[in-house]
């Protein structure tokens, strides 16, 4: 009976509860948006964070120093170099090597098997390159490109080899990115501002011009072991523990003895990193915060407009044996009705975006964090639509609002 009596009031009051609704789903949509936009940042972030926050070295290599210095060294190269080193994540990339149908026209990045598995984009199809252990054949990811390459499509790939000859071999593409993807392999030189997002870049700092294509740089090493490598950009190299500055000194030394361009301690990069996931906290908190009050005031209005019009309806009620707090329990009713309707609008909004253009401009995950946001919207109005009806029948009698004299 309840529940005929909800749907008999909303359709009464239809205009004003599909506003309601409308602003929910609106107000739910952008805290999903927003949280989605800082849950994005953090997973750059939390795919580093073992050794962003572990005794080590950010350091930036250079294929053209590795050259000058008659030496190039891949992942284990660099650590064997090393004291006291545990593990290197970063990129590589074949010296002078290219695809056999636009030599000039790509470039070819080698992630460590720990990279790929540690972070992993959203393609446009396909999958991400397979790890080490996983790999079946040899793998490959490209750039949304104007060639055709698509997956499951076989590329040929020529290796510049430690005899000085030009090995080819097939690989197939295992899937495709969008050229505005970010994916590591950046440079960043800003030591004053250094942080986490200074290791990713898109496609256009790192080919430009040219289509990116990604492999694993440990399964590559595994097809060929003469196949020259090569680390470019960005790394992050983990030590011991127990290592002393004094033997961190000594190894960023050695590394800028080996080609590598920069070699910074990781502890100078640990506050950067906090400042920066901060400053995206706080660019998203304002909103958000503006967002949950305008959500209670609208609602707070729209329940007491629905709860004057409904008075006498709840007066009468009243004479017929219900009490004040189950009319309450039926605009509680009928705002968690209005909750699950807008949780509804919401969702096929977002879902929507997701596959639509409109994803390139607005990032959305669902998650945890975001249900939680679309929990606190809801909550609050429910809560805005409880109190607003105690408060106007608690200070009338129901013979008050039958004879028209209600405060």
């Amino acid at each position: 009976m309840m529940f005929r009596t909800v749907r008999k009031n909303i359709r009464k009051e239809l205009l004003l509860n599909l506003l309601t609704c409308l602003q929910l789903a609106a107000a739910m949509t952008a805290v999903v948006i927003m949280i989605s936009a800082f849950s994005l940042r953090y997973r750059y972030y939390s795919a580093l964070k073992d050794e962003l926050n572990s005794k080590g070295i950010y350091s930036i290599f250079s294929l053209g120093q590795m050259l000058d210095n008659n030496e190039f060294l891949d992942d284990q190269g660099v650590l064997s170099k090393l004291s006291g080193a545990k593990r290197i994540i970063g990129t590589a990339e074949p010296f002078a090597c290219r695809t056999v149908q636009h030599e000039h026209d790509t470039r070819i990045l080698a992630y460590t098997d720990n990279l790929v598995t540690a972070y992993q984009p959203k393609l446009l199809s396909g999958k991400w390159v397979s790890s080490a252990a996983e790999a079946e054949m040899q793998e490959i990811v490209v750039q949304q490109n104007s060639f055709g390459w698509k997956t499951g499509d076989e590329i040929e790939i020529e290796f510049y080899c430690q005899d000085g000859s030009m090995r080819r071999y097939p690989f197939r593409v295992s899937g495709v990115f969008k050229s505005e993807t970010k994916l590591p392999g950046g440079a960043g030189t800003d030591l004053q501002n250094l942080n986490y997002s200074y290791f990713y870049e898109t496609c256009d700092h790192l080919a430009p011009g040219r289509t990116l294509l990604i492999a694993n740089l440990e399964t590559l090493k595994r097809l060929d072991s003469e196949i020259v490598i090569g680390m470019t950009g960005s790394s992050l190299i983990s030590f011991a523990d127990d290592i002393t500055d004094e033997q961190l000194e000594e190894n960023q030394n050695i590394l800028l003895e080996s080609g590598a361009y920069t070699a910074e301690s990781l502890q100078r990069l640990q506050p950067g990193n906090r400042r920066y996931l901060l400053r995206q906290l706080y660019d998203q908190f304002p909103v958000i915060l503006v967002l949950l009050i305008l959500t209670c005031v609208s609602c707070m209005s729209s329940s007491a407009l629905t709860t004057r019009s409904r008075l006498r309806d709840y007066a009468v009620f009243y004479v017929c044996g219900l009490r004040w707090k189950q009319c309450v329990r039926l605009s509680l009713m009928q705002a968690l009705l209005c909750c699950v309707v807008s949780f509804c609008a919401a969702a096929v909004i977002l879902n929507t975006i997701r596959v639509t253009p409109l994803a390139d401009r607005f990032y959305v995950a669902w998650s945890a964090e975001s249900i939680l946001g679309i929990g606190v919207i809801s909550v609050v109005y429910l809560i805005a639509s409880m109190l607003m009806p105690l408060h106007l029948i608690g200070h009338n009698t129901p013979k008050q609002i039958l004879t028209g004299d209600r405060t």
